[in-house]
């Protein structure tokens, strides 16, 4: 676990948390499903976050910190940053797997339809 997740309340994950269901080259009643439980973050975080993030940077542009004020700041805008490009890798494996669901059903629908056209 990365210091930032740690430091957030976040938990290590290798893919997103959402709903997902496959449908896999098969007959139309078997169906694999994989389901995930959604984030369950308390109400409010991603809003806490924000503010302190917002804050970070406003200090960051005045000139009255101390070195030490500074690396902190730095710190816990670096450890945002590294929130982010993990969040978008995130998205990019749910992007790839949604285009891959979608292209399966495009693929069973016109298998569906060449079986009814004579």
């Amino acid at each position: 676990m990365t210091a930032t997740r740690a430091a957030m309340g976040m938990s290590e994950t290798t893919g997103p948390k959402t709903m997902h269901s496959t449908i896999r080259n098969a007959p139309a009643r078997k169906v694999d499903r994989r389901v995930r439980a959604p984030d369950t973050e308390r109400p409010g975080r991603q809003q806490e976050q924000m503010r302190d993030l917002l804050d970070a940077s406003d200090r960051l542009d005045g000139d009255q910190l101390t070195p030490r004020e500074r690396q902190a700041l730095l710190e816990r805008v670096r450890g945002y940053e590294e929130e982010a490009t993990e969040q978008v890798a995130r998205l990019r494996v749910q992007l790839a797997r949604t285009e891959e669901f979608a292209r399966t059903l495009r693929e069973r629908v016109e298998r569906s339809q060449e079986a009814v056209l004579p």
